[in-house]
């Protein structure tokens, strides 16, 4: 119990003389933005009167010399994956944090159909859904800041949030809607009875049922879009070759040999 008080003891003096950044907002990295949603950077320093100096995509950021930098994302301003970084100097020294940001450009179709339900997403991030609410798929009502919307053909609906996080309700007997601990996502996939998520690092989660191997997705580099229905799941590679996994009675997964596809 001394030692890790003492530990504790150390490192406080450590960051009171170094500059050491203690906290960031936000906390997720990578960060995923859509054109028109602002996002507000901030650290914590000890000690608290440092000077700070933001970085845009490697480029210095005039006049942004506070704990705080607000951005925008724009159509016409590095429409792909960048940094913003911030350095902060204290009394001895220059501490920095990098935020990874991946630009989801515009958003996909805002209409989903399951099997007998449909979702859909408003301008404003909300969504309604009408049909069959046996399980609640459509108790969608409360949700907010949402970019995307999958129906599943098994009976659960999937929301995207602009952070990157993902909800899910309906029905989860095979463990379909467990996707509250997701982050970093950019595109979501409902299936029969299964979610696939895209990350922003080109990586892929998935979860619920996976009696045909539909959910061994984890050792997938390099996608750039997903899509499952009934029980596969397809993936687009960056160099425009394809990857399926899952049932395959009519050849279905059959697509290694494709190539020069491309994403909508």
């Amino acid at each position: 119990m001394t030692r890790s008080l003492s530990v504790v003891i150390i490192l406080s003096v450590v960051a009171l003389l170094s500059g050491c950044i203690i906290s960031t907002t936000p906390k997720d990295n990578p960060v995923v933005l859509l054109p028109g949603q602002a996002k507000t950077f901030t650290i914590r320093v000890l000690p608290p009167l440092a000077k700070y100096a933001w970085y845009l995509g490697g480029n210095v950021v005039p006049g942004a010399t506070g704990n705080s930098f607000s951005y925008m994302i724009n159509d016409g301003l590095l429409p792909s994956d960048f940094t913003i970084e911030v350095r902060a100097t204290g009394l001895l020294g220059t501490d920095k944090y990098t935020w990874n940001v991946y630009y989801a450009g515009t958003k996909p179709p805002q209409v989903s159909a399951g099997f007998n339900h449909t979702v859909g997403l408003k301008s404003d991030g909300t969504v309604v859904a009408v049909g069959y609410n046996g399980d609640g798929r459509c108790n969608v009502s409360d949700w907010t800041g949402t970019t995307q919307v999958s129906a599943g053909n098994g009976g659960q609906t999937v929301g995207l949030h602009s952070d990157g996080t993902v909800v899910a309700v309906g029905d989860n007997f095979y463990g379909q809607c467990n996707v509250s601990d997701w982050t970093g996502i950019t595109q979501i996939s409902a299936g029969a009875v299964h979610t696939v998520g895209l990350k922003s690092d080109g990586t892929v989660v998935a979860v619920g049922r996976n009696g045909e191997g539909e959910c061994d997705v984890s050792d997938w580099t390099g996608i750039t879009q997903v899509s499952t229905v009934g029980i596969h799941t397809v993936g687009l590679k960056s160099d425009g070759t394809v990857v399926a996994v899952g049932y395959n009675e009519y050849g279905q997964c059959n697509v290694g040999g494709w190539n020069l596809i491309v994403s909508p």
